[in-house]
């Protein structure tokens, strides 16, 4: 071996260490930012799981919302929550001919047989079962997945991500949301729609918030976010319980 080619392997090791290094580093680095918690649910028993195996699920098609919460909270406890979820809320991230052409196709092949009522709303295609937890299948953006999907939802514990893969469901959510769920904690997140609006749209996360009080959950702080605009400079603020007492007060 010539000086020029001993000298070239080991310029190429510490290299080839270098490298190592920087990948380990970077996994090391991507299981923290990635705190997210995946929980098996037992669905022996479960009277709505025969319309969980027929949904094609992916990063674009999953379940989140009450339905998930519901899941979430028996995957987490080992036993059925004393509420139902009012439906089962089916997103799919697709262009609203592929959304149409995948609920056609569910509907066609797994309800035929059945008394059912389809009702097709603004990006939301509702089927009502019979003897079974109402379907909503909501549109989203094309480009966007599950977790996007989820980061924008009001409160934090309809954000678990539920999916069936061979048989096996799954509920998949952060770690702070395990928590909260094992602790029956909730936590708000209240976004501006525009930065022109001087508002909060505050009507319709008050009510989900007072749905999930009548289920167990007790709200530890709300956080409003806001829309930087060069009119309206603004920051972020965060209520916390004590704030609301004021509100409770009877005379």
């Amino acid at each position: 071996m010539s000086f020029r080619e001993q000298s070239r392997e080991q310029m190429v090791s510490p290299c080839f260490i270098f490298i190592c290094v920087s990948s380990l580093l970077w996994s090391l680095r991507s299981i923290m930012v990635d705190n997210s918690v995946t929980l098996s649910v037992d669905t022996d028993g479960l009277l709505w799981s025969s319309l969980l195996s027929f949904i094609p699920f992916s990063d674009k098609i999953f379940i989140a919302g009450s339905a998930a919460t519901w899941l979430s909270e028996r995957a987490v406890f080992g036993c059925d929550p004393d509420w139902s979820p009012g439906d089962i809320d089916v997103f799919i991230c697709h262009n609203d001919f592929l959304f149409v052409s995948i609920v056609n196709a569910l509907i066609i092949r797994h309800f035929c047989t059945d008394g059912f009522i389809v009702v097709r709303r603004c990006g939301i295609i509702d089927v009502k079962v019979m003897s079974h937890p109402n379907l909503s299948f909501i549109r989203c953006n094309a480009s966007l997945n599950a977790r996007a999907v989820v980061d924008q939802f009001d409160i934090d514990v309809c954000r678990p991500i539920v999916v069936c893969v061979d048989g096996n469901v799954t509920v998949t959510m952060t770690s702070d949301v395990a928590a909260n769920i094992k602790n029956r904690h909730m936590r708000g997140d209240i976004k501006k729609s525009r930065q022109f609006f001087m508002h909060y749209p505050l009507s319709r996360s008050l009510h989900r918030l007072s749905k999930y009080q009548t289920r167990g959950y007790s709200l530890v702080s709300m956080t409003f976010h806001s829309v930087m605009h060069v009119d309206f400079p603004e920051q972020e603020s965060i209520l916390q319980p004590a704030d609301f007492l004021p509100l409770c007060v009877k005379n």
